[in-house]
């Protein structure tokens, strides 16, 4: 009994010694966050940007509204705008041109990416996570995998997929009796984001189509709808100069917050299923591996056959697992959930997209190919990447990235001007400003026109060299930090999009209104509804097409 007492006291020791520890190293921040304020409002005070309406919050509030208003009217002020945050403190929202390729390529050491999962110790180390030495080396590491040429070996099982997709889609629709029903279009995006990147990535299907799916494709897939839970509270720390907090002292709050904040319980929870899970997998893989049983072609595959210096620790495993499934899954999703709902709102341009794709396929069906379109054929059909060009450049499912100045720095704009960045900024790295701008895209840059990419874009959009990694937009990031997987992502959605339009015809729905609701991620939602959810009702007719088997009936 004594010892179980001297334990218990040394317990309450080291919570108290942690505690202090926790608060003096927060109080210094805090005094020092308030001269760094001081100085970024001096140095910045003459950027525009719109006016703040509390002292306490700045214009965050109005900034992260799942309306998105403020942040779609940033634009007005220019390519640099001041943001007021928490208490005084000042952050820039970027969308200059000439100042991103700065920011996000020539000087990237100096404004490292900030990763919130990894620092509180959600994800776990993963290529989002790192900068720096470490991110370069996971990078030439996985690169090979993400090629192009590696890519369009993935085309025949993505082709599997959407076919399983559209199987799963029909009986849903022909579950209640006739041709047409509405059904929520979203969910099905979904899980077949999630069994595409899970299959092509890790070797590991979740079955994603069938019920509910198991406790990680569960967990992936209340990724979005808990952080959208979490409100604005992620913004705030990400926009006030968090980051220079050491790394310790966050996992601390973060662990404080999960004890009064339920939402930040349920993304606690659902991470460590992942991570768990994701452990697991990788275990069985690499039993697989060693038995002779796996065959290699995963994208994720080179990083169980590194070795030397390049070997990968089992933690870094399970952290690019969870990071590739989690980053690979919603995006997507949110994409094609947005794609079909412009084509409900212009049937004329999703009964010509059918046609370009049906006549593709009877094409291909001649010369034997059986399967889908070849990889080639399938991108190369003109309106078909039109439509995708301009839905991810004019509506990008992740509307901004987050950047941190470690050294005052002077950038660049595209007017030759010049804007003195103090250190430890925080910067919005503003992509839906910098893929509408007017006087980049047209007066038209805020409407969505697929036919704009059928024809030679304005010279403008040349000259401007934009520093986006795919499409002239900057959708997909830019630089050694963009998205790695954008080629096989753009490969998912022309193959979902090919398999599912010549089976069904999208419609509105009759009486329920659609929205789209800005935050980290923009989802869409329900008119009046209350759920976090990811929620895209559709009505779905089912065509009199060969596209659709006749066991999906």
């Amino acid at each position: 009994m004594p010892t179980v007492t001297l334990l218990l006291q040394l317990v309450k020791l080291s919570v108290e010694i942690v505690a202090v520890l926790a608060l003096s190293s927060l109080s210094l921040h805090i005094a020092r966050g308030a001269l760094s304020r001081r100085t970024k409002y001096r140095v910045l005070r003459s950027i525009p940007g719109p006016p703040h309406t509390s002292f306490m919050t700045g214009n965050l509030k109005k900034l992260y509204d799942p309306s998105g208003a403020l942040y779609g009217s940033l634009r007005q002020y220019g390519g640099v705008v001041k943001i007021h945050g928490l208490f005084g403190d000042v952050s820039l929202a970027v969308s200059d041109p000439r100042a991103l390729t700065q920011i996000l390529i020539q000087d990237i050491a100096n404004y490292p990416a900030i990763d919130w999962s990894a620092i509180l110790g959600l994800l776990g180390p993963g290529l989002l996570a790192h900068n720096g030495p470490p991110h370069r080396q996971q990078r030439k590491l996985l690169n090979p995998s993400f090629s192009p040429t590696n890519i369009r070996k993935l085309t025949p099982l993505v082709h599997e997929i959407s076919r399983e997709l559209r199987d799963a889609i029909a009986k849903d629709v022909l579950s209640g009796g006739a041709r047409e029903r509405e059904i929520d279009i979203a969910e099905w995006f979904s899980r077949a984001g999630l069994e595409m990147i899970a299959r092509a990535g890790l070797g590991h299907s979740f079955h994603a189509f069938q019920g509910e799916g198991d406790a990680y494709a569960q967990a992936v897939k209340a990724i979005a709808p808990t952080f959208m839970e979490l409100g604005t509270m992620v913004p705030f720390f990400v926009m006030n100069g968090a980051g220079g907090l050491p790394p310790s002292l966050l996992r601390f709050l973060g662990s404080s917050a999960a004890l009064v904040s339920p939402a930040y319980r349920r993304m606690v929870d659902v991470i460590h299923t992942l991570r768990r899970e994701s452990h697991a997998i990788w275990e069985a893989r690499k039993k697989a591996r060693k038995d002779g049983l796996d065959d290699g072609q995963q994208l994720l595959s080179v990083l169980l056959d590194a070795s030397g210096e390049d070997r990968v620790p089992d933690e870094l495993l399970s952290g690019h697992a969870t990071t590739t499934l989690v980053a690979g899954t919603d995006t997507t999703s949110t994409a094609l959930s947005r794609i079909l709902h412009l084509l409900t709102l212009q049937p004329n341009v999703q009964d010509k997209l059918r046609q370009e794709i049906v006549r593709a396929q009877s094409a291909s069906i001649g010369e034997g190919n059986i399967d889908g379109l070849a990889y080639d054929a399938l991108m190369k059909l003109p309106f078909l990447d039109a439509v995708c060009r301009e839905t991810l450049r004019l509506f990008a499912p992740l509307p901004f990235r987050n950047r941190r100045s470690l050294r005052s720095h002077i950038v660049t704009l595209t007017d030759g001007t010049s804007v003195h960045i103090p250190a430890h900024t925080e910067i919005l790295v503003n992509i839906h400003s910098l893929n509408t701008d007017e006087s980049i895209w047209g007066p038209d840059a805020h409407e969505w026109k697929p036919e704009r990419w059928l024809k030679p874009l304005p010279q403008s959009v040349s000259q401007t060299k934009i520093p986006g990694v795919w499409g002239g937009a900057m959708t997909f990031g830019a630089g050694p930090k963009g998205c790695i997987g954008f080629t096989f992502s753009v490969l998912e959605m022309k193959s979902i999009l090919a398999t599912i339009l010549p089976a069904f015809r999208f419609s509105l729905p009759q009486e329920r209104k659609l929205e789209w609701r800005f935050g980290p991620i923009v989802v869409p939602g329900v008119r009046g509804e209350m759920s976090v959810n990811p929620r895209m009702p559709l009505a779905v007719e089912v065509l009199q097409v060969d596209s659709v088997p006749s066991g999906a009936f």
